[in-house]
């Protein structure tokens, strides 16, 4: 069954690469960032935030995430926010159903932060401090 579909995906693709969509209309939402998917209906959608310096995540956003956690439900949220020379830093916790967090950050528009692409797993309970989850735990980041 697999080896049948393989064939139909890659006729979408040609040698400059997929079909590219129409632009969406102005005013339409930004879509998620290519390193989430969201691949079930159960997964709650805490939203996508961006967050200036000094400023607080909104708590509806952060409510949610925190009793996602709490309940091991599959959610996940994203956030945007700035490192202290005004570069984005975007933020993206995806919950999984045994409670655990993976955290992806991406800083790869920060040239004087950490470069690029990393995640690590966080879990014990969270706290929102400022703009972003604060986790009990989490694994060392690792280069995605």
């Amino acid at each position: 069954m697999v080896l049948l579909a393989l064939p139909l995906a890659l006729g979408a693709c040609d040698a400059n690469g997929p079909e590219t969509a129409a632009a969406p209309p102005a005013g339409s939402p930004t879509p998620a960032p290519k390193h989430i998917t969201v691949v079930a209906p159960e997964l709650t959608d805490c939203g996508t935030w961006t967050v200036a310096q000094g400023e607080q995540l909104e708590s509806a956003a952060a409510d949610c995430l925190v009793e996602a956690v709490e309940r091991r439900e599959r959610a996940r949220l994203i956030v945007t926010a700035f490192s202290v020379e005004g570069a984005p830093v975007l933020n993206s916790y995806l919950v999984h159903a045994d409670g655990r967090v993976t955290v992806t950050i991406d800083s790869s528009g920060d040239p004087a932060g950490a470069a690029g692409l990393v995640w690590q797993n966080c879990g014990g309970p969270v706290r929102v401090i400022g703009p972003l989850p604060i986790f009990a735990e989490c694994s060392t980041p690792r280069p995605l």
